[in-house]
């Protein structure tokens, strides 16, 4: 004869049955996950595999020459903190930190910096070295125009590329010299620059920063 059960054994027993399917469904889910991670996992060393085998040699090298250089400083104020200086360099390589690889179209802009510099500092060992204060005659391609607001007001930076290859530009507030530099670009001419160097970049054969004050800027002469 079966002994009836209290009810107090009952609960327990209820409660003890649904502590059971409770924890069998948390193994259940517990496993899913599990099964979810390894193949995320899986699926991101698909990636990272793909992205390495995509490289030559050479290739890899200047994408870690590119994903080594700074893009932040030191700020004193955020008390050990440091300062953003490069967006885009600064959050492509939070990307490769976590992930381990990148887009085809973010390491084709990393790499062809490098490889520009690398070109721009081997052409620069015939150049003449341009220092701050020299001046300054060229025959330029304009490469864009671009309006500027700031603390100073409105103007215009003018970039361009010099008869030898060097990159140069000033800024302006002259309205008739981005009308003119704007024009030069659409038509493909060359344009006259005569005027003093403000600042250089220090990479080997970097761009030059010229003022507009004194500058002759126009057709060839």
């Amino acid at each position: 004869m079966r002994t009836k059960l209290t009810i107090e054994q009952k609960a327990a027993n209820a409660l003890a049955k649904k502590v059971e399917r409770a924890a069998a469904k948390e193994l259940e889910r517990f496993a899913k996950q599990q099964a979810r991670q390894a193949l995320w996992d899986a699926e991101k060393q698909r990636r990272i595999d793909a992205f390495k085998a995509g490289m030559d040699e050479a290739t890899w090298a200047d994408l870690q020459t590119a994903l080594a250089e700074p893009s932040t400083t030191p700020d004193e104020v955020a008390g050990g903190g440091y300062r953003i200086t490069n967006d885009f360099l600064f959050s492509v390589q939070e990307q490769f930190k976590s992930r381990g690889y990148l887009s085809d179209r973010q390491r084709d802009l990393l790499v062809g910096r490098v490889r520009e510099r690398r070109e721009q500092a081997q052409k620069a060992e015939a150049w003449a070295v341009v220092a701050e204060g020299d001046a300054v005659k060229l025959y330029c391609t304009v490469i864009s125009t671009e309006r500027v607001s700031d603390t100073y007001g409105i103007s215009y930076k003018i970039r361009l590329l010099s008869h030898y290859g060097r990159k140069f530009s000033f800024k302006t507030t002259r309205d008739y010299w981005r009308d003119y530099a704007e024009k030069a670009k659409e038509l493909g001419k060359k344009v006259f620059v005569q005027g003093k160097v403000k600042w250089v970049a220090p990479d080997a054969g970097g761009p030059v920063v010229l003022t507009s004050r004194g500058m002759k800027f126009g057709d060839l002469v």
